[in-house]
């Protein structure tokens, strides 16, 4: 396993990598590429470019799926109080050149929810950018490649965007997110 810490807003985001083999990755991708997607997934309420989504029962996904333990394992590794936690959302976004990807939290801020994002694509070159961007007070602050297998766990109200791929890049970019909030809180 390869992790990089970095910290924003006081809030540490954990960049895993290695932690997957090369058929697993491959596997999954196989899968994320079988599916069908809806354009339906807004970044804000307001976006009028809404991108391709896929959205799986949140339990069973995480009850079944290798990535779904995976991440599981991940948010117990490195979330203090993960036995407080519980699984609400899991989905593949799928992002084209030429979409709209808008700055966003995936939670409102001081709620404690936990976002685990895995790059599915089994091939990515840098070139074909698609970085996630971190924010803090509205400027960009560091920025993620969605190297294939890669994991990121963060705070969910860290403000992030997922990038979109280069004029280059001739196939979509897949990104598996899981959200964990509190077991006792209402959605």
């Amino acid at each position: 396993m390869k992790l990089r810490q970095e910290v924003i807003d006081s809030k540490n985001v954990y960049i895993i990598d290695d932690i997957l083999t090369e058929n697993e990755v491959n596997s999954f991708h196989k899968f994320a590429s079988s599916l069908s997607y809806a354009r339906t997934e807004k970044s804000i309420q307001v976006d009028q470019f809404p991108k391709y989504v896929v959205n799986f029962e949140p339990e069973k996904f995480e009850n079944t799926t290798f990535l779904g333990k995976k991440s599981k394992e991940l948010l117990e590794q490195f979330v203090e109080d993960s036995e407080n936690y519980k699984v609400f959302r899991a989905y593949i976004n799928l992002s084209l050149y030429g979409d709209v990807e808008f700055p966003h939290r995936d939670c409102p801020q001081g709620r404690g929810d936990i976002t685990i994002l895995y790059y599915v694509n089994e091939y990515w070159e840098k070139n074909y950018e698609g970085e996630t961007i971190f924010y803090s007070e509205g400027d960009s602050q560091f920025c993620v490649l969605p190297k294939p297998g890669r994991f990121i766990v963060f705070n969910g109200d860290v403000e992030h965007k997922g990038g979109l791929p280069s004029r280059i890049c001739k196939i979509p970019r897949y990104t598996l997110a899981i959200k964990y909030c509190y077991k006792n809180l209402e959605l």
